[in-house]
């Protein structure tokens, strides 16, 4: 990616104070003014991943080995809920537990890799997302600890199940971001940059 825009453009894009170009993505934007939404922090982290992170291509072994492991910790847990000697109700919680942990890192992952590219992501939304993963390994824990119908080995399977279906599901989503990252750039597909607008200040609106 670095490659193909120094071949291109013959520099490095200019981050000067008046004109700033910000690559997101593997594309680039320019601002004329010195207002914009991503903090400075995140747009050197953003400006320093592009230009010395190309996307690598994963194997299709380990590509194949995490949907293995996905459906072989998915389909674990829930065989052993549905033979457990359960009421309805303590084996609904265990399943809506399941799930919710499956969609809380899938989103932790996605939020991570968008802030890393430069994608805007909210301190609120980041924050749900984490709180969402810790929540969901919090009540799978202080359900198996409360359980009196489970033994310890029961205990066990469940957690380490729980723990290679959310590993699984992050490893997944990485590597579907990946591969369509890859798709677009071999293809030559370039979608719109999101537009930035720069906040009306009190004294433009009084003039």
């Amino acid at each position: 990616m670095r490659q193909r825009y120094l071949a291109k453009n013959n520099s490095l894009p200019d981050f000067s104070k008046n004109q700033k170009t910000f690559c997101v993505t593997g594309f680039s934007q320019t601002e004329e003014n010195n207002s914009h939404p991503l903090k400075t922090a995140e747009r050197k982290t953003a400006e320093r991943f592009i230009m010395n992170t190309p996307t690598q291509k994963s194997t299709s072994a380990y590509v194949l080995a995490s949907w293995v492991a996905l459906a072989v910790g998915t389909a674990g847990f829930l065989i052993g809920l549905w033979n457990a000697e359960l009421g309805i109700e303590e084996k609904g919680y265990y399943f809506t537990v399941l799930a919710f942990g499956l969609f809380a890192a899938v989103s932790v992952q996605k939020s991570v890799r968008d802030r890393l590219e430069g994608i805007p992501v909210s301190d609120l939304y980041y924050g749900i997302c984490w709180f969402g993963i810790v929540l969901a390994v919090a009540l799978l824990a202080i359900g198996l600890f409360n359980a009196t119908k489970i033994d310890m080995g029961q205990k066990g399977f469940y957690a380490m199940a729980y723990v290679l279906c959310i590993f699984s599901a992050i490893t997944v989503q990485k590597n579907t971001r990946d591969q369509l990252q890859l798709s677009m750039e071999g293809e030559g597909v370039q979608p719109q940059a999101p537009q930035y607008q720069a906040p009306i200040s009190h004294t433009s609106m009084k003039n």
